[in-house]
């Protein structure tokens, strides 16, 4: 057994303990998006002179198995809840690596940290977010997309488009109404 076998194993390995997290997740995001986004990557670094390294292609896996939106401490919690220790700035730069290569979007929601979720596999969708519990909810609003979709924008040619609703989720309306109630 080479070192170099056991560095691939430990790569592998550390999303072992999420399994149960990411099970369900291997439906949404098959092998072929997270193959896609290894070629993706490999040629985006390959043309600007930069290594493909393990640590990145095992972030990357651990980025394309996850689902919703996560900031870079959720990011890093799960990779130390999986035995997997980066440094937080590695994580923030190879995070930016992902945004710049165009695997994953960056947002921000109000003044609330910055959120990333992945653009592969992940159809268009819009946002809606509490303004009391910061939770976030995605939600298709296809007539607003077929409009968008549809629209003759002349010589620009759009990448993407994102709408962001705020407001006050049910939980958060069914507990102040319960408060209201009980005065």
């Amino acid at each position: 057994m080479t070192s170099t076998y056991f560095q691939q194993l430990k790569i592998r390995l550390f999303c072992l303990p999420l399994a149960n997290f990411l099970l369900t997740l291997r439906l949404m995001n098959p092998q072929s998006h997270i193959s896609m986004a290894e070629t993706a990557l490999a040629d985006y670094l390959r043309k600007r002179g930069m290594r493909c390294t393990q640590e990145r292609k095992a972030l990357l896996e651990c980025v394309m198995r996850t689902d919703g939106h996560f900031t870079i401490d959720d990011f890093s919690q799960m990779l130390q809840n999986a035995g997997f220790h980066v440094s937080t700035g590695t994580i923030y730069n190879t995070l930016q690596l992902f945004v710049d290569c165009g695997l994953l979007r960056s947002l921000r929601f109000g003044s609330d940290k910055t959120r990333y979720e992945k653009v592969q596999g992940t159809p268009n969708h819009h946002h809606l977010v509490c303004t009391q519990c910061g939770s976030i909810k995605e939600t298709r609003l296809s007539d607003l997309s077929a409009m968008i979709e549809n629209r003759n924008l002349g010589k620009f040619t759009p990448a993407y488009y994102t709408l962001t609703i705020y407001g006050v989720c049910a939980r958060c309306r069914r507990s102040k109404k319960s408060k209201s109630n009980k005065k």
